[in-house]
């Protein structure tokens, strides 16, 4: 007997948090890398591994306008870093019918073409994720 895999419906998060402060400042994933942005190299890459996808940034959203996905910023009063980049993600992505958020960072122009599948093995068979003791 053959068993089903587990349905999933995966939503990504790409976190471009950081204040990039050894690197003179501004978005680390806004620098040029073979002529175009380090974050456009990303979601070459992820966007295919996922149904939907959005960025996690605060201040102006209109400098993430070329790329044409939702901008969220940190959710109130969470803990700050990028765990708040991911608890505002979680709500985006339970909104739009997700079961589980693939999350990495802005400035990592090539995530492996695999990533999704590769950390769904490491869960074995299941996503490898932290869980909430709730």
């Amino acid at each position: 007997m053959t068993q089903e895999p587990t349905p999933r419906r995966v939503a990504g998060l790409v976190l471009m948090g950081g204040e990039a402060r050894r690197m003179g400042g501004g978005d680390k994933a806004l620098l040029p890398l073979h002529g175009r942005p380090i974050l456009a190299h990303a979601l070459d890459r992820i966007r295919p591994q996922v149904f939907a996808l959005a960025l996690s940034a605060n201040g102006d959203p209109e400098r993430l306008g070329a790329f044409g996905l939702p901008v969220l910023p940190d959710a109130v009063g969470g803990p700050g870093g990028p765990l708040s980049g991911v608890i505002a993600g979680l709500a985006w992505a339970e909104a739009q019918g997700a079961t589980h958020l693939l999350t990495m960072p802005g400035d990592a122009p090539f995530p492996p073409d695999d990533l999704l599948d590769r950390l769904w093995a490491a869960g074995g068979g299941g996503p490898a994720c932290a869980a909430s003791p709730d």
